[in-house]
């Protein structure tokens, strides 16, 4: 909706996201909400590692800096502080609005912040975080450390545009809410209230001797709901072999018309299984927990609950099982 409102204004708008299936999740909403408000949809969409690769290399001619496998954000916010105005106008020139804010480091921040102080006529950054689906330590950020992080800019948006917490829950019935609100983790804010809708069903844990039994029982509700989204996934740490193994009992297994349906995401690749997911009406998608993120199925399996490690990162274990009971709009 905050995309569709600023294209309504003939911006050139950027929606950036955390991952590559939550951006193929999202981005065919983007026409349907532009027309509902009868706007033309002028919205770029990108994960912010694109986005930040692809204009770093527009303004300065050359890639981004690098500290192992992550962005060197430092080294990027001093280039960006001694930029010229050409360069910032070629890095900064888009409306920008980013989903799950708290999932990026304090240093992301920083540039952005510094984008906005030097381009705020056309840099007008929306910024979306939920610091309880935060799913791993030291790579993100909370609410305060985002403000901390973008500096005065933080005061002057706070104190001119406004700033909205978003307390209501749209997408769960009443009992899948006031299941995961177990796992909230109350270091920092309350849950959001649970909503009135009822499925009439309460989250179910079943326990199987064999995994074979568990995904006979997969398959069956697969083969009973045929016109309905579902969604395996896996809440482990290490969860890309299990969700490989999973992918691929329900290919050797199922029937033809479960293997239509049935998609993955994430390397190791399972073959003969769609790998590049649409999420379409009554997809069976198994996905790894930080693959999931933003998602949303009809009905919902966590596989595998039982090797949970419960160590020194509870909170981080709680979170992730907040963000995965979420996704069901109907069964846990």
């Amino acid at each position: 909706w905050r995309s569709a409102n600023a294209s309504k204004s003939d911006r050139k708008v950027r929606m950036c996201m955390f991952n590559n299936t939550l951006l193929d999740y999202t981005t065919p909403f983007l026409d349907q909400v532009a027309e509902e408000i009868n706007a033309d949809n002028t919205t770029n969409t990108s994960t912010v590692h694109s986005f930040i690769y692809s204009k770093y290399m527009e303004a300065f001619n050359r890639r981004p800096p690098r500290l192992g496998n992550n962005f060197d954000y430092d080294g990027m916010f001093e280039n960006i502080r001694d930029a010229s105005d050409n360069q910032i106008n070629l890095f900064f020139d888009e409306y920008f609005i980013l989903d799950e804010g708290q999932d990026f480091p304090p240093d992301f921040y920083k540039i952005i912040g510094e984008g906005w102080r030097k381009n705020r006529e056309v840099f007008c950054p929306t910024i979306l975080a939920d610091e309880n689906q935060k799913l791993s330590e030291g790579l993100n950020s909370s609410i305060q450390e985002i403000k901390d992080s973008l500096g005065v800019m933080a005061e002057i948006v706070a104190g001119e545009f406004g700033e909205e917490s978003l307390t209501k829950n749209y997408r769960n019935p009443r009992e899948v809410a006031l299941f995961a609100n177990n796992f909230f983790d109350h270091t920092t804010a309350q849950p959001p209230d649970p909503p009135e809708k009822v499925s009439g069903s309460n989250p179910i844990y079943e326990n199987f001797d064999k995994f074979e039994d568990m995904m006979q029982k997969i398959i069956g509700f697969c083969n009973n709901h045929p016109q309905e989204s579902i969604g395996i996934l896996i809440p482990l740490m290490k969860s890309s072999t299990p969700r490989k193994r999973i992918a691929e009992y329900l290919r050797d297994n199922g029937n033809s018309e479960l293997k239509e349906r049935l998609q993955t995401y994430g390397k190791p690749q399972a073959p003969d299984i769609n790998h590049s997911p649409v999420f379409d009406d009554n997809q069976i998608t198994v996905l790894t927990k930080q693959s999931s993120k933003g998602l949303e199925f009809d009905h919902v399996f966590l596989p595998h609950i039982e090797s949970i490690e419960l160590d020194e990162h509870l909170n981080v274990v709680k979170r992730g099982l907040y963000v995965l009971c979420t996704r069901a709009r109907q069964k846990l």
